[in-house]
């Protein structure tokens, strides 16, 4: 006895064969020919269902094409910038929404020589104290160079006063 059978109390029937229990089973060519008629009316389908979520997904899909093909943006940078690559694939940028409060700030931004950007703190404004697990970790809020107040970050206090100690007063 198959387990499906043992647990339901009757035999599985599959989708190829919807025979009942103690009908005649077909043997044979008979079998071979009911079982590919089944297979044509599955296969039928699901070109059906395919077709119907292709015609959905035309609906909602509009053609988006830039000045590089279809994935990239050639951005113009300044010129203490060309060394940085100035093509970017479309997934790594996002719309600006403007908003009257935004004010860039255009300080020089000195680049070391392989072209990485290494940013500087400049005050502590915040002490805190986080409980994990029993151990109490010190955490410090940086205010960072070329950032506002709202893009300070909490740093544990003792990487920060290592690597940056002239910020802690003696």
């Amino acid at each position: 006895m198959a387990s499906y059978e043992a647990l339901y109390g009757r035999p599985c029937r599959s989708p190829v064969c919807w025979t009942d229990v103690g009908e005649p089973g077909l043997v044979g060519p008979n079998l071979v020919r009911s079982t590919t008629e089944k297979i044509k009316v599955i296969r039928q389908k699901l070109i059906t269902t395919q077709s119907r979520q292709k015609s959905y997904a035309n609906k909602r899909n509009r053609p988006l094409s830039f000045q590089i093909g279809t994935v990239a943006y050639r951005l113009a940078l300044p010129p203490q910038l060309d060394r940085v690559h100035n093509v970017f694939h479309v997934s790594m940028l996002r719309k600006y929404i403007a908003h009257p409060t935004h004010v860039i700030n255009w300080e020089d931004v000195t680049l070391n020589d392989d072209t990485t950007f290494e940013e500087q703190p400049v005050e502590i404004q915040d002490h805190s104290e986080k409980n994990i697990r029993g151990k109490t970790i010190k955490l410090v809020r940086v205010l960072w160079r070329h950032q506002g107040n709202e893009e300070s970050t909490w740093e544990r206090e003792n990487a920060v006063r290592k690597n940056y100690p002239h910020l802690f007063p003696s």
